[in-house]
């Protein structure tokens, strides 16, 4: 893919023309790393946005009913999804063996790599992910929105 069609494609997904420009030039997998991101964000948003949740779980309901604000009940899960994102993406970048009970000596590792259109790895890892989480934020609260 040109560099102008990257960037393009980077700007139409959230990513800042500049930042996109220089993942280009470095050869690096800005597309991929964009559509995991949104796809987490728009997960995370999702169950800010749902009351659903809440009902569903007995403990949501509970909650609800006995008189939680149901807008800080869905902050509330909302940075729980984050930190597991955060977590899994980290975990998926910088090694998956450090809390594990054996030596990591002994482990396969694990990576999130890119893939062309045609399911054909482009040896592009996705290192480092979990750096983008926060400033990926299409609030543009980079997850201070959980916070109020």
């Amino acid at each position: 893919m040109n560099r102008e069609r990257l960037i393009r494609i980077a700007g139409q997904l959230g990513v800042d023309a500049e930042e996109a420009g220089r993942a280009a030039d470095a050869d690096e997998p800005v597309i991929a790393r964009a559509l995991v991101l949104r796809r987490i964000w728009n997960e995370i948003d999702a169950l800010s946005a749902s009351t659903g949740l809440l009902q569903a779980v007995p403990a949501g309901r509970r909650l609800v009913e006995a008189g939680a604000d149901v807008d800080d009940l869905q902050a509330l899960t909302a940075h729980a999804a984050y930190e597991m994102a955060f977590s899994v993406l980290f975990g998926l970048s910088e090694g998956m063996a450090a809390d594990m009970p054996i030596d990591a000596a002994d482990l396969p590792g694990v990576a999130l790599m890119e893939i062309d259109s045609d399911g054909d790895l482009t040896d592009r890892n996705l290192v480092g992910i979990h750096e983008s989480l926060l400033s990926a934020d299409p609030s543009g609260m980079q997850g201070h929105r959980f916070l109020r």
